[in-house]
């Protein structure tokens, strides 16, 4: 069952190991965004609509995002994310984006999740099954 659920949550795509990756994206978390970005992008009410699971991520995917600020709002959100403080030279510039970035960090990026040894064990089981 685990590997079902694995190929379905990764769109039937094999997944790297090797890529373990801070995650710029939480799809509860960010749902207020991406229902935002689908509605100016595609026009399309996510409330309104059922969709397949892997169709949803192609369609976020396909976003709209451009180093020029043209992109939608959850793209906006994630590039601000990602984007690299230490490159600013300005302290009062790399202060201002610090603080956006801490008004749009992710709660569980924000905290430290205080696992028992029990989960904690129980998590590397669960990682080792499904690769990552």
């Amino acid at each position: 069952m685990l590997e079902i659920a694995k190929k379905y949550l990764s769109c039937g795509k094999e997944l790297d190991a090797s890529t373990n990756n801070d995650a710029d994206m939480d799809y509860i978390e960010d749902y207020d965004y991406v229902e935002a970005s689908f509605e100016s992008d595609y026009h399309i009410s996510l409330s309104d609509t059922k969709m397949h699971w892997w169709k949803f991520n192609k369609l976020i995917n396909g976003l709209s995002n451009s180093e020029l600020g043209n992109c939608c709002i959850l793209n906006r959100v994630r590039n601000l994310r990602n984007y690299d403080t230490s490159k600013i030279e300005d302290a009062k510039e790399r202060k201002k984006i610090e603080d956006a970035k801490a008004l749009v960090a992710l709660k569980k990026n924000k905290k430290e999740n205080n696992l028992t040894k029990e989960q904690e064990k129980s998590m590397q089981e669960l990682n080792k099954i499904l690769g990552i």
